[in-house]
């Protein structure tokens, strides 16, 4: 269809060509046909910048989210999920299970750390529940909320989230123990702004849970989402029969695997691991679809490029031709090659400007379709939009860089006898 298209019009214009007046006039058969074309290119031009731009805004997207800092230590962890209560574990068989295996991976050679957790890190899963504080009012329409995480008490070491305040959770917070909890710094600046957190309580349900301890802020749920109040429960007091364990190495976490592997089968060979992959992977799988559409908005915006500048080559190298017999003339009247090779490189350069124009006009109208996929770089960030507009007018020059060079080549002589 798009041949019979753009084909059809060409051929229907040489059909009512008065004979006469193309005899007295070739040029009047070639300057329409120009004319659309410039029209044409200079509207691939202005697509190609839409493409160009969205590829940019894709690219710095996941370049940024790459270099994100979570909060905590990505390097060599492994992870990977175990279900004991399919096995019939239950309550306190279930942390002497946990804890047992916990100890036994930690003694496989190049192991240096090991927790568990009730939610993979970084792995988009969340836990939010509504707390209340004792002797704080609140307003009919308030509801106090904070994310739940439960871990062991080595998660803090093996993960490196750093501990600011208190202490970190203990083997001696049991589910016979006072209800305690690690809370983040975002849990203090939302709950108790400008207060001494240490020792306050909050209830967790109907649970009364002490503050014994402030980490730092680190990302659980969504690379791309700010740190929400976090609060690390002690597993013994708060169990689930589904735990995702992280491994820290010193080796490359997939050379540890069968290791891993043959540790929890010594324990129970009916509980099978799950999701097994190192944290490096498991963050490369939240940036599936930002890699996918920068990818893909870059071979598009690649290919578009490509074909403007064979649009640009083309339309040029077809109006050095039509011209041979009129730049003959002028370089045997004393014009210099540059003379001649300028005005088809400013032509092409023209119509690459305007179409920069009117795509960029586009590209700020259209990119707020696209905003909600963006992370660190504004939708009309001026960096991409002037880099865009470059490369064209880069394309634009080179495209025109052989027409011209042709152009200025042309033997007078050989010109003039063309015709």
């Amino acid at each position: 269809m798009t041949v019979l298209l753009f084909g059809l019009l060409p051929a229907l214009r040489s059909a009512w060509v008065n004979p006469v007046a193309g005899i007295k006039d070739r040029t009047m058969v070639g300057a329409p046909r120009l004319r659309l074309g410039k029209v044409l290119v200079t509207m691939q031009v202005g697509l190609s910048l839409l493409l160009v731009v969205a590829a940019g805004l894709f690219v710095r997207t996941f370049a940024n989210l790459s270099r994100v800092d979570p909060g905590f230590n990505t390097e060599n962890l492994l992870l990977f999920q175990l279900n004991a209560g399919q096995a019939g574990y239950k309550n306190e068989q279930l942390t002497d299970f946990y804890n047992n295996l916990s100890q036994s991976l930690a003694a496989i050679p190049g192991v240096r750390a090991v927790a568990f957790s009730s939610l993979v890190p970084l792995g988009g899963g969340m836990a939010r529940s509504g707390i209340s504080i004792p002797g704080r009012p609140t307003k009919p329409d308030e509801h106090l909320q904070a994310d739940q995480m439960i871990v062991n008490e080595s998660f803090f070491g093996a993960l490196g989230i750093p501990l600011l305040q208190g202490r970190a959770l203990e083997p001696s917070d049991t589910a016979d123990s006072p209800h305690v909890a690690v809370v983040n710094e975002c849990f203090i600046r939302s709950f108790f702004p400008n207060e001494y957190a240490l020792g306050r309580i909050f209830k967790h349900g109907s649970m009364d849970v002490q503050i014994v301890g402030v980490c730092g802020n680190a990302k659980y749920w969504d690379i791309r989402h700010d740190v929400p109040p976090i609060m690390y429960l002690p597993y013994p007091q708060w169990r689930e029969k589904r735990m995702c364990f992280e491994v820290r190495s010193v080796l490359p976490p997939a050379s540890i695997v069968p290791a891993v592997r043959k540790t929890v089968a010594a324990l129970d060979r009916n509980i099978p691991l799950t999701d097994v992959r190192t944290q490096t992977e498991q963050i490369g799988r939240q940036l599936t679809i930002e890699r996918l559409f920068a990818a893909l908005c870059s071979f598009v915006a690649a290919l578009a490029l490509l074909l403007s500048c064979i649009g640009l080559y083309g339309l040029m190298a077809y109006n050095v031709a039509r011209r041979r017999n009129e730049i003959g003339i002028r370089m045997a009247l004393g014009a210099r090659p540059q003379d001649v090779a300028w005005p088809v490189v400013r032509g092409a350069l023209l119509m690459a400007g305007i179409g920069a124009v009117l795509g960029g006009a586009g590209a700020l109208a259209l990119v707020q379709l696209i905003k909600s996929q963006l992370y660190g770089v504004a939708p009309h960030d001026p960096a991409t939009l002037l880099g865009a507009a470059m490369l064209l007018l880069t394309v634009a020059a080179l495209a025109a860089w052989l027409p011209a060079r042709r152009a200025a080549k042309v033997d007078p002589m050989v010109a003039l006898r063309h015709e």
